[in-house]
């Protein structure tokens, strides 16, 4: 019987990692505005798992004020965080292209990408 509850305990500890290990941390351009009429209605960002390094997108500058509060808040939930040596937004930039906006690599020597990076 001792055993039985052990067993349950283990099986019960191991739910509830599973559970805080599946919050939800990731942000997808897909969630955002990315309609444009040119570049500068756009702003690159950090997009995928929020705990990690992140990918270079680009959203609506509109949307950017709800951008950062969700990635605020789903970085909250990260049990750790990646430290980049590197800033994975640097050097990107946010385009307009077909309507739409994307990430495109900066001209050569422009400081571009670095001041759109939207959270920090």
């Amino acid at each position: 019987m001792r055993s039985a509850f052990r067993a349950l305990a283990v099986v019960g500890s191991l739910s509830l990692l599973v559970i805080s290990c599946s919050e939800d941390t990731k942000l997808s351009a897909d969630d955002y505005d990315k309609a444009c009429g040119s570049d500068g209605d756009c702003v690159i960002v950090p997009l995928g798992d929020v705990c990690t390094c992140g990918e270079p997108g680009a959203i609506a500058n509109k949307d950017k004020g709800r951008f950062e509060s969700e990635y605020k808040a789903k970085r909250g939930k990260c049990s750790s965080t990646a430290s980049c040596l590197v800033d994975p937004l640097n050097g990107k930039v946010g385009v307009c292209k077909s309507g739409l906006c994307a990430a495109a690599n900066a001209p050569p020597g422009s400081d571009a990408g670095a001041k759109d990076a939207a959270a920090e």
